[in-house]
């Protein structure tokens, strides 16, 4: 009865990507609806929420007399504006920047958004960070790991995943613990596309997963009997 093991687990891990997929529109951001540039209401009920930075940046001041820091001066703008521009349109913008940036600082600013009120900033944040790919922006996705938003979360493991180095896999152990099941099948489903002895090494974990149908995704990746 071994291809009832590879149906169900297949039919399991099409339904974890079904699901992500809906969660994905039902929160879609007003970067991508087209002509809404307006402001929107954060939606998180601790908007309020007093979360410390990650990090302390220090911003170079651009030099006045001619000599050509104007990189410092730009790096600070787009901070600005991916931290506390009134309309989010605004600050999702900034923050694709600051992932296009190789500025070192442009990545601790990313970092300190991944504590922002707003949930949608932080999914942004997470997904620079995943373009940004260095050892401190993947510590800024294991970070992510651990959000009290579900979508968030399942970004982070995305950007791990698509980063793909042994640090970036293996970042992703920290999800055997995760109390939702889909999160931790959409990990497995990543862990099983890498195919690589890092993310093999942590799949052999999720054979001990109290879900059934999660273990038998975990074992048809692995190919074990």
């Amino acid at each position: 009865m071994n291809w009832v093991r590879r149906v169900a687990a297949a039919v399991t891990v099409v339904a974890a990507v079904v699901a992500v997929q809906q969660l994905r529109l039902n929160r879609m951001k007003p970067a991508v609806l087209v002509g809404q540039h307006e402001s929107v209401v954060a939606s998180r009920s601790d908007a309020q929420s007093t979360r410390e930075p990650i990090v302390e940046i220090s911003i170079p001041i651009a030099n006045s007399g001619g000599n050509g820091d104007s990189g410092a001066f730009r790096i600070e703008e787009v901070l600005n504006r991916a931290q506390s521009h009134g309309d989010r349109f605004e600050r999702f913008e900034a923050i694709a920047d600051l992932g296009d940036s190789s500025d070192a600082t442009a990545e601790l600013g990313l970092l300190n958004l991944l504590v922002d009120p707003d949930r949608d900033i932080r999914e942004a944040a997470v997904e620079s960070l995943g373009v940004v790919a260095t050892r401190g922006a993947i510590e800024g996705l294991r970070h992510a790991l651990v959000d009290d938003d579900e979508l968030v979360r399942l970004t982070a493991i995305e950007m791990l995943a698509e980063i793909g180095t042994p640090d970036a896999v293996y970042a992703l152990a920290a999800t055997i613990n995760e109390s939702d099941p889909a999160v931790r099948l959409m990990v497995v489903n990543e862990l099983g596309e890498i195919q690589s002895e890092a993310a093999n090494s942590v799949l052999l974990h999720f054979l001990q997963d109290n879900d059934a149908s999660l273990r038998a995704a975990t074992a048809e990746y692995l190919d074990a009997d």
